[in-house]
């Protein structure tokens, strides 16, 4: 069971399954518009004034009707917007890419209501071609021979949509032609119009009852409503009906088990039995979201209308829900059918309205108690099977709570909220032995302050400052402050860039605010080779550079990374060119290949700390001699950081290194503190 919930939990942290489900709670408030309107018109014909209200009762009827007819268009553009969020890709290119081929490959010349009603691929078709579309596009996106402009070629949002023009012409291609293929197969063996050709024997049997409500399942799961796509099923299931009340009407028992409303026994409030998870969610719900999805949907479901908790909870693209919402009408049908079988409760009758509620519908389509009591007996046992699933599926959902207040705390962009949660989970799902920690950083970033020190770095031979470094701190509740713990952790889940993007922000306010104070200062910040790869940090970086009144450098951590990727030395050149120093920190903790260093666009290098203990013998002394003459050739300026004693110090200053930093020289200070500490310095 563990390996069956660890499986689920994988699936249900899946990226497009995420995407899938965001597009149908985006869906949730126009489908209670939309429901509101129908039940409201329903009311209205109850009223002694209702003849004059006909005209209102029809509209909101065929409004209802058109929303769920054109509901695979709507379905589609939510889907590709939240797609594109995902894959942090631009939504528009997205959206007008799935559309067209949607109209494109769906719709015919002549285009009515009746036409999109009954058209299968207008009805099957926005998934396919939106999984496809953002796969295709993101693939080609990065392949550098489609590159048209790179990195230095115009602004950052010109040259991204003109490199996007070959990717979003290769993924429109390949899907339309996929799906040109696929039609004219169809045509050929006339595969669809085949299936209009059913008899109410062919329906009325296990096996095919069985196989319906799997597609029928199935359907709903993935977000299809399968009245359409099924649709050739109405006229057979209609037919036995009708033969069941002409048997009545002449004196005799009803034959056909499976006709029409016979889903009131094995659906009850709707698709999949929502009636029994809306009652599990009562019961037994711990989330706030689900318990609020579960009253907002208690009356439309009463009303059989299951939309608002397939795709408020969502049911849609939940791993954890899917068994119980596929055999759930499947146990309670095996019941009913047995129940009908042997004679207990007589074969449905009588047409009945589709919103006439639970138990009552029961009662009104075959006029016997014991179809109530079968119903209700459905009721328990759906309720029953619903309840561990539910469990399951919140225990193991993480909190998006949590997803938004770091974002609060980061001070993100909306549009950036949704791929923060992607890759959220998406590095969870990557660093499962890391998610007490992951989710102890993000208590501790929420529940306290995030906040800059600066730490000098001095020049011995002159005996002044001349930079500082922004280091970030985390105040607590307690006012202790904590180093930057979850700098590692936070990367796993892809919040580096936004990271540096906030320390950016904040040490450019900080300079402002300084204005005059530290003239000639030097402020420098650690930037992950991560956010480098990406052309548009590049881009921040240099805006945000231009608006502050000291000097900024920039300070990359030695990965291999950066040795792997060329977009990183290019967007270093680039800097470069913008007059903003750049330096390699921990120079020798990390990958140090030596070989790769004279490519690399630097200004120069920060010794790290594990070259301290070095100092304490001669032959550590002289590697570190070959190591200062290496980066000197390079005509590399040197920072030799982590000086804790006199000795240290004397040691650096015998190898002609005239930049240091560490607690000998000072801890990191506030603002306020680092701004006094410099002018008396530097006086």
């Amino acid at each position: 069971m563990k390996t069956f919930n660890s499986l689920l939990y994988r699936l249900s942290r899946n990226r497009l399954l995420l995407s899938l489900q965001d597009a149908s709670v985006s869906l949730l408030p126009i489908i209670l518009a939309v429901t509101f309107v129908l039940l409201l018109s329903h009311a209205l014909a109850l009223l002694p004034y209702s003849s004059k209200s006909d005209f209102l009762i029809s509209g909101a009827e065929n409004l209802f009707n058109f929303f769920y007819v054109i509901f695979p268009l709507l379905f589609s553009v939510s889907l590709s917007t939240s797609l594109a969020r995902s894959y942090e890709v631009d939504p528009v290119i997205i959206n007008i890419i799935c559309t067209s081929l949607l109209l494109l490959t769906s719709i015919d010349k002549s285009v009515n209501y009746e036409s999109l009603e009954s058209n299968l691929y207008f009805q099957l078709l926005p998934i396919p071609i939106n999984i496809s579309v953002i796969k295709i596009y993101t693939y080609l996106l990065i392949k550098k021979k489609l590159l048209i402009y790179r990195a230095g070629d115009f602004g950052i949002g010109l040259r991204r949509h003109i490199n996007s023009i070959l990717p979003a012409i290769a993924a429109l291609g390949v899907v339309y032609g996929a799906i040109f293929l696929i039609k004219k197969v169809d045509s050929h063996f006339s595969l669809t119009s085949s299936l209009y050709r059913l008899s109410p024997e062919a329906v009325d049997s296990l096996p095919s009852y069985l196989i319906e409500k799997m597609v029928r399942g199935l359907c709903w799961f993935i977000g299809i409503n399968p009245n359409y796509p099924l649709d050739f099923l109405r006229e057979p299931v209609k037919e036995g009906l009708l033969r069941n009340s002409l048997a009545v009407s002449q004196g005799q028992d009803p034959t056909h088990i499976i006709t029409y409303n016979f889903h009131l026994f094995s659906d009850i409030g709707g698709a999949g039995s929502v009636f029994c998870l809306m009652l599990a969610t009562f019961f037994v719900s711990t989330s706030k979201h689900n318990r609020k999805v579960a009253k907002l949907s208690a009356v439309p479901s009463t009303f059989n209308i299951s939309e608002v908790i397939h795709y408020g909870l969502p049911i849609v693209f939940n791993p954890f829900l899917f068994l119980p919402f596929i055999f759930v009408p499947i146990i309670s049908g095996l019941i009913t059918y047995f129940a009908m079988w042997i004679g207990w409760v007589s074969p449905i009758s009588n047409s009945i309205p589709w919103l006439v509620p639970p138990l009552i519908n029961t009662y009104l389509s075959t006029g016997e108690i014991a179809a109530v009591l079968v119903q209700a007996f459905n009721l328990v046992v759906g309720t029953l099977i619903y309840i561990p699933f539910l469990k399951a599926s919140e225990k193991s959902n993480l909190d998006r709570a949590s997803v938004k207040a770091v974002s609060q705390t980061l001070r993100l962009e909306s549009k950036n909220i949704q791929s923060l949660y992607y890759r959220n989970q998406k590095a969870i799902i990557d660093n499962l032995h890391f998610q007490k920690e992951i989710d102890q950083a993000f208590w501790d970033i929420t529940h306290g302050t995030l906040l800059l020190n600066y730490q000098p770095i001095l020049n011995v031979r002159s005996g002044k400052v001349e930079k500082i470094e922004a280091l970030i701190r985390l105040k607590q509740e307690d006012d202790s402050l904590k180093g930057p713990y979850f700098i590692d952790l936070l990367s796993k889940v892809g919040l580096s860039t936004d990271f540096d993007k906030w320390v950016l922000k904040r040490v450019v306010k900080q300079s402002n605010e300084w204005e005059d104070l530290m003239p000639g200062m030097t402020i420098s910040i650690n930037v992950s080779p991560e956010s480098l790869r990406s052309s548009d940090f590049v881009n921040f970086f240099i805006e945000q550079a231009s608006q502050m009144q000291h000097a900024l450098s920039l300070e990359i951590l030695e990965t291999s990374m950066i040795f792997e990727y060329d977009e990183i030395n290019e967007h270093l050149s680039i800097l470069r060119n913008e007059g903003i120093e750049v330096y390699m920190d921990d120079f020798g903790s990390g990958f140090s290949g030596l070989s790769m260093l004279p490519n690399l666009m630097l200004d120069g290098v920060k010794f790290d700390l594990s070259f301290a203990p070095q100092m304490s013998s001669e032959r550590g002394i002289q590697f570190l001699r070959s190591c200062v003459a290496i980066n000197r050739t390079l005509r590399h300026q040197i920072i030799f950081e982590g000086i804790e004693t006199e000795e240290q110090l004397n040691t650096v200053n015998r190898l002609g290194i005239d930049l240091v930093q560490g607690y000998y020289i000072s801890k990191p200070l506030s603002p306020q503190d680092v701004c006094r500490f410099v002018c008396e310095s530097n006086c």
